[in-house]
This record gives structure tokens, sequence and C-alpha cells, in this order.
């Protein structure tokens, strides 16, 4: 649903493809750097560290507000590029 919010907003597919990209990608250095943290055993020990996931959701915020005032300016001055 989130990347396609993404691409309505955005009115291209390619930030919802790079959204997925560093989704992805975020899990693949996850594994790399903590082996250990496989979903089906996660503990307090094991978890990566939670400022990880605050950087996260921040640039998910930042991002997703951007955008949307991106757009509410597009629509704003009428204009559909």
């Amino acid at each position: 649903i989130l990347l396609a919010y993404i691409t309505y907003v955005s009115e291209s597919i390619y930030p919802a493809m790079l959204a997925h990209l560093i989704n992805n990608g975020g899990s693949v250095l996850v594994a790399t750097y903590y082996p250990d943290s496989s979903v089906a055993e996660l503990t307090p020990e094991t978890m990566p560290p939670i400022w990880a996931l605050f950087v996260g959701l921040a640039a998910t915020t930042w991002i997703i507000y951007r955008m949307y005032q991106q757009h509410e300016r597009t629509e704003g001055n009428g204009s559909n590029v």
C-alpha cells in the first residue's frame, strides 16, 4: 500500500522502485551484519540496534512528507506534470 501511495503521489514508478530497493537492501545488510537475527528466533540479544529502526522510520516519514508536499504544490498549480 505504501509503495502504491508513493507511485500515486509521485506519478512515477521509480520512487517506489527506489523505496523497494532500500527496503530489501536494508534486509540484506541486517542479515549480513547480524546473521544471528533470524525471524524465527528473535531475542533481545540477536536483534539489530534500536537506532536502526528509528533511522529507518525517520527517513521513511521524511521522504513521504516531502513527496506529499511536492504533490500538493503540483496539484495546487493545476499542473499535471
